[in-house]
């Protein structure tokens, strides 16, 4: 050998073990650099094998490898594991939801909202959607249409 790598120029030369070792490494979410390292190989060699074979993800975020087929929550930004025949989900928990949609509540999305007037109490109270309701609540519907005139049963 002339001093050259027996990676380079093409002539790659690279064992069935080798090939299987980046495979699970790259699935524990070890970087190109750590697993050049470790199997002694140049780093480019690595990336290209990976990118070849569906492995290339994006930067480390917290020390977590994310894979492109990995989805991450809206919220926080965390890795999320999805189960196959299962609705793709966007947020890793019920509470990373709300503080979601907490934080991105804006007048637009308050669209088919009413301000109505009960006309028992007099009271203002919010009606969702297009129906117009007249009464804030079934003790104010009751009481209208069943206490007339002062006339208790």
């Amino acid at each position: 050998m002339t001093g050259k790598s027996p990676y380079s120029e093409g002539g790659l030369i690279m064992t069935k073990e080798q090939k299987a070792q980046i495979i699970a490494m790259r699935e524990e979410g070890y970087g190109y650099t750590a697993i050049a390292q470790v199997l002694s190989m140049p780093k480019n060699t690595i990336k290209t094998f990976c990118n070849r074979n569906g492995l290339s993800g994006q930067r480390q975020q917290n020390g977590v490898l994310v894979l492109p087929d990995t989805k991450l929550c809206k919220n926080c930004g965390s890795p999320m594991i999805t189960k196959s025949r299962t609705k793709p989900r966007k947020f890793c928990s019920d509470k990373c939801c709300r503080e979601w949609f907490h934080k991105n509540r804006t007048p637009e999305s308050n669209k088919g909202q009413h301000l109505c007037v009960c006309e028992n109490c007099g009271s203002s109270f919010v009606v969702y959607g297009s129906v117009e309701r007249k009464y804030c609540s079934r003790k104010c519907y009751f009481s209208h249409r069943y206490n007339k005139g002062g006339d208790s049963q």
